[in-house]
């Protein structure tokens, strides 16, 4: 098992990250990128998860879910990577995922998370 970094630029562009693992750590080290840190994992095939950051105060599509946040060195801005789910009907009505395949969890048996208490249509 190692850890990769994937740089997603703020450019209003969705990408596509070829993931074996889950990300670890979302930070940046410049301001027109945030950088994703996940875990990569040997034997897995890479899965596409499609990432786009948005600034604070920038409206977010439904159907998505946050993966994490980042201040500018600056300070000035703060970033915000949100991951766009793969089915349009896997959301609650503030547009988080509901349930996400794990793809890393499937060599060991898992199909799918479940969706965390005492969160979403109880």
């Amino acid at each position: 098992m190692k850890v990769f970094r994937f740089p997603v630029p703020v450019d209003d562009t969705w990408y596509d990250l070829p993931l074996t693992g889950p990300v670890v750590k979302v930070d940046t080290r410049g301001e027109d990128y945030v950088e994703v840190w996940a875990i990569a994992r040997e034997g897995v095939d890479p899965v596409q998860r499609r990432m786009k950051v948005y600034g604070t105060g920038h409206p977010v599509p439904d159907h998505t879910r946050h993966v994490g946040s980042a201040v500018a060195p600056s300070g000035m801005l703060v970033w915000h990577l949100f991951e766009r789910c793969t089915n349009g009907t896997d959301a609650w009505s503030d547009g988080r995922c509901e349930r996400i395949i794990c793809p890393f969890c499937a060599p060991l048996g898992a199909k799918q998370l479940d969706a965390p208490q005492g969160v979403g249509g109880e």
